[in-house]
Parts: structure tokens; sequence; C-alpha cells
């Protein structure tokens, strides 16, 4: 689900830059940063190469797209 949200929001965001902060912050159930980081693991997710996404069970794959995102936040600061 995390997923599927990450994509809408990357979506909204490409479509609406203007209007894309207040429409999170005044029209859905969670802040900016939630919506950052879901984005961020939809991304992360999406460029995971096939073989990797094969090799792990489902709950794997979200957690090494956490893991990817954990690593560019520490990297960021």
């Amino acid at each position: 689900m995390a997923l599927k949200v990450g994509a809408i929001l990357r979506a909204a965001r490409a479509e609406h830059p203007e209007t894309f902060r207040a429409w999170v912050e005044n029209d859905l159930p969670f802040g900016l940063d939630t919506a950052k980081r879901l984005m961020a693991i939809s991304e992360a997710y999406e460029k995971l190469p096939t073989a990797t996404l094969e090799q792990l069970p489902r709950p794997w794959q979200a957690l090494y797209a956490l893991l990817y995102v954990a690593n560019w936040t520490t990297i960021a600061r």
C-alpha cells in the first residue's frame, strides 16, 4: 500500500507542483514529512534491479527500500 500511495503522491507532485504542499497539509491524513518518505520509498523501490526483487521475499522488498531511504537520509544530513 505504501508503495502505491508513494507513486500517487509523486505523480500528483509532478502534475501540480505549485499546489502539492498545500494539498498534502490540508487534505491528507498525514503531513508533508510522511508524504516525502512515502515518495522516497516508492522511488527507491522502482529503482531496484529486477534480479534483486526476485530474490527477496515480499516483506523484504519493503525493508530493502526503507534501508535505502534511511541511508539516503543519513547521507543528506
